[in-house]
């Protein structure tokens, strides 16, 4: 990224990002959807031409070099039509900043659960400069971005060691709705490295953020620039934390906060001070049962019976010098839920082993498979993948919740073998959610295929 902010040169930076992420450019910028649609169809036609030639024959070379020839001038037109868009984006918002004209566009998004989130306007003078203005706060803050499995593999070496020592768990209460503007400004003019024009651009958020709210607290969820802004917010507070005396592990995952101590001592010294450091920040701790726990463990490292660390979706239990790592019950029961949902849409076709019904039978196959293995998801950043294992890493591979899992699935077969044909039968007993944890078994789905498996499970998600 260029020293310069809010360049040709960030703004194409930025798109050549989100391409080698495998994201379809034509999504962010629709200048470029003929283009990137002729380069779809000219690969899908080589890959047709070659499919019954043999790998070193003079047709299938001259394919190839057809076919480098015609995407290298698809790829000049894509660039050139992407510099067109963003040069025409970037002179937009210049005038805008010039005039003082420049809006987000903020409204209303979806709302997940009771949680009201919030969108931008899709126009590329808004895009670009936001994501800008995200990666620069995130480089301000100071720190790097951990993602869940890295924190949670890290609690797990520092939770294995059989020592005494006490965990305290904690969550900020409505963190990113609690946010005051006023301190938030005042931070960021703390930090020297920010620019002048991303400054604007926060104050124009939290403006309008506060149009649309009424006062002047909180920050948007849903919009890229907000974790950054959240996570500057907190830095100095992480790193004071961290430095305390007798803490041993410190990690924060949004307003999710653990910290394993030297004793019971250190605990309460660290629970005062976070009190005192979030209340200079107008943030409380949310001291609601499932949010919070003190843990303190013997000279081996053992809790006591009835006692767990509950963290991002794992439950760490300490006993007999030994750590085991489960689900936490909601995570565990998620996936049970969505296993028996599966079943239950299936059901809802009223199948019947004399009747083949091959396309019902075939999506409980290939949603049971989905549940039990891991796929990746190309609309996701770094197509990232997920799945039992890639979602759990961190779980043990003997764990009670994979057993759970087999034997609910082996459960609902033999309720519903009646119903079922040979085919399917066979099919189906060949899952394991125990050996595809262990395997890592990877189930590859098209898109489309992909958005016919989830869609039963979208109603939980509303």
């Amino acid at each position: 990224m260029s020293k310069y902010p809010y360049s040709l040169r960030n703004f194409t930076a930025l798109a050549e990002r989100e391409s080698r992420r495998g994201k379809d450019i034509s999504h962010v910028v629709p200048s470029t959807k003929r283009t990137v649609a002729a380069l779809r169809e000219l690969r899908e036609a080589y890959k047709l031409e070659i499919k019954d030639l043999t790998l070193d024959s003079p047709e299938r070379l001259a394919a190839r070099e057809r076919y480098q020839e015609k995407r290298l001038d698809l790829r000049k037109s894509l660039d050139s039509v992407l510099e067109e868009s963003l040069q025409n984006a970037l002179n937009h918002f210049q005038s805008a900043l010039s005039n003082r004209s420049f809006e987000w566009g903020l409204e209303n998004g979806v709302l997940l659960g009771e949680r009201q989130t919030y969108r931008i306007s899709s126009s590329l003078d808004v895009v670009f400069p936001g994501r800008e203005a995200a990666t620069i706060l995130r480089e301000a803050s100071g720190t790097h971005m951990v993602g869940r499995n890295s924190i949670v593999r890290a609690l797990k070496h520092s939770l294995m060691k059989r020592y005494a020592h006490a965990v305290y768990r904690l969550d900020i209460r409505s963190f990113f709705d609690s946010i005051p503007h006023k301190k938030l400004l005042n931070r960021i003019a703390e930090v020297r490295s920010l620019d002048r024009i991303t400054g604007e651009l926060v104050e124009r958020l939290l403006h309008e953020y506060q149009l649309l709210k009424g006062e002047p607290i909180g920050i948007p969820q849903g919009v890229g620039v907000s974790s950054p802004l959240a996570e500057l917010y907190l830095s100095d507070f992480d790193r004071a934390i961290r430095s305390f005396p007798g803490v041993l592990f410190y990690a924060r995952y949004v307003d999710d906060i653990i910290v394993v101590l030297e004793g019971e001592e250190a605990c309460n010294q660290v629970a005062s001070k976070i009190d005192l450091l979030l209340s200079e920040l107008d943030l409380e701790v949310n001291k609601s049962d499932d949010k919070f726990a003190k843990i303190v463990a013997d000279s081996n490292g053992d809790y006591l019976e009835d006692e767990s660390v509950e963290y991002l979706g794992y439950k760490f239990i300490r006993s007999n010098g030994r750590l085991v790592i489960g689900l936490t019950d909601r995570r565990s029961k998620r996936r049970k839920n969505r296993l028996n949902t599966a079943f239950e849409h299936w059901l809802s076709k009223n199948p019947t082993r004399k009747t083949a019904n091959s396309g019902d039978e075939g999506i409980l196959v290939d949603r049971v498979r989905f549940l039990a293995g891991n796929t990746s998801l190309k609309n996701s950043k770094d197509n990232v993948a997920v799945g039992i294992y890639f979602s759990n890493s961190s779980l043990d591979s003997d764990a009670q919740e994979l057993k759970d899992l087999d034997e609910l699935l082996s459960n609902l077969i033999k309720t519903n073998r009646s119903r079922m044909s040979p085919l399917l039968l066979k099919r189906l007993r060949a899952v394991s959610f125990v050996r595809s944890f262990r395997e890592r078994t990877f189930i590859r789905f098209r898109q489309k295929r992909l958005e016919q498996v989830v869609q039963c499970w979208k109603a939980e998600q509303s």
